[in-house]
This record gives C-alpha cells, sequence and structure tokens, in this order.
C-alpha cells in the first residue's frame, strides 16, 4: 500500500511540475508581450511630450 501512495505522489508531482512548467511559459511570453507593448507607449509618450527629439525635426 506504501509502494501505491508512493508511486501516485510522485505521479502527481511530476504532472504538477508539468502543469507548473507550461503554465510558467504562458505568463513569460504574456509579460514579453506586455513589455513590449509598454515600451511602444514610452516611445507613444516621449514623441508626444517632446515633439522637438522627433526625427523629423533633426533632419
Amino acid at each position: 500500500m506504501d509502494q501505491s501512495n508512493k508511486k501516485d505522489t510522485t505521479q502527481s508531482s511530476a504532472e504538477i511540475t508539468k502543469t507548473l512548467a507550461a503554465h510558467t511559459a504562458e505568463l513569460k511570453k504574456k509579460t514579453e508581450l506586455v513589455n513590449h507593448r509598454l515600451d511602444e507607449l514610452r516611445a507613444e509618450t516621449d514623441k508626444f511630450l517632446h515633439p522637438e527629439k522627433g526625427p523629423l525635426k533633426n533632419k
């Protein structure tokens, strides 16, 4: 009976680890997307607040 419980626990641990790894990968991907969008918004804000720094003004 101990052997059966140990096997179930090991299997459950493996499943939990696999699920956590999948969720972690998904969160990492979403975080990268959010950070990319944040960079875009920062650039847009900077252009709005400081139009004199735009590339058209330097030419």
